[in-house]
């Protein structure tokens, strides 16, 4: 079949093209009549090709001594893996958990290499995991492969993402800016102030009827003191009414709007 995954970049699409692929040609064959949508057996035939023919282009010659029931020689990387070929044609993993009750796919995962399959098979794994952390997306591939040195694998594939290597970015670090002459030169306090008011707020008269004001703040530039005085509203008129409280009570203000 000629498929190149290196023009993929979404294990979704390389699967569903190779399935369609596979269909024509067995009707080019007459081994089939399948018509309309692809199936999800057909798909996972298409994900079987794919998974034979990169384990045939790294471990071909631990293949071939498999098939013949002779062991892998112990310069084999896959040595320690005690690695078997199973009824599909797949190099797996023997391990220990043969009487588990698991699916045959978590007993026996299949052995991948590095290759661009593989990137693919990670990626999908860490969208269906909601773009998880590097533990999670390998837990969630090793359910079905296993990769040598898959966790430095999958951490080097999620770095390279896009998505996530936008999220991870850090912010630029912001140069801290000179502050203002009125914030530095030695006056008295209040001298230079800032206004504010803050939102409305519920309180209760001598009467005991509850009625809502609002605070004006004026802060010292300086010392960063602050006077309060309350105001029925943030209307103009209260505003000058507390303007001229704070007047009596601090004799000296220097403000932006009094410039």
């Amino acid at each position: 079949m000629i498929l190149d995954e290196n023009k993929f970049s979404n294990l979704r699409k390389l699967l569903r093209v190779t399935a369609w692929v596979k269909r024509f040609v067995a009707k080019l064959r007459k081994k089939t009549c399948e018509s309309g949508p692809m199936t999800v057996a057909e798909i996972k035939d298409a994900e079987e090709y794919w998974v034979r023919k990169v384990q045939l282009d790294n471990y071909c010659s631990d293949i071939q001594l498999l098939k013949k029931n002779k062991p892998v020689p112990p310069q084999s990387k896959l040595y320690s893996l005690v690695p078997y070929v199973d009824d599909r044609g797949i190099l797996c993993v023997k391990g220990r958990l043969e009487q588990a009750e698991l699916f045959h796919n978590e007993k026996h995962p299949a052995i991948f290499p590095k290759s661009k399959f593989t990137d693919l098979i990670i990626m999908s794994e860490h969208v269906k995991s909601f773009h998880s952390e590097v533990a999670s997306t390998l837990s969630r591939v090793r359910n079905n492969f296993w990769i040598p040195r898959g966790r430095q694998l999958v951490k080097k594939v999620i770095s390279e993402y896009l998505i996530c290597k936008k999220y991870a970015l850090k912010p630029a670090k912001q140069l801290t800016g000179r502050l203002p002459r009125d914030r530095v030169v030695e006056s008295p306090p209040f001298a230079v102030v800032g206004i504010h008011f803050t939102g409305a707020i519920t309180i209760k008269a001598g009467d005991q009827n509850c009625k809502k004001v609002c605070i004006a703040l004026f802060t010292c530039a300086v010392t960063l003191a602050v006077h309060i005085e309350v105001v029925s509203d943030i209307s103009v008129k209260s505003f000058i009414f507390a303007l001229r409280r704070f007047f009596i009570k601090k004799r000296w203000l220097q403000s932006d709007l009094l410039r």
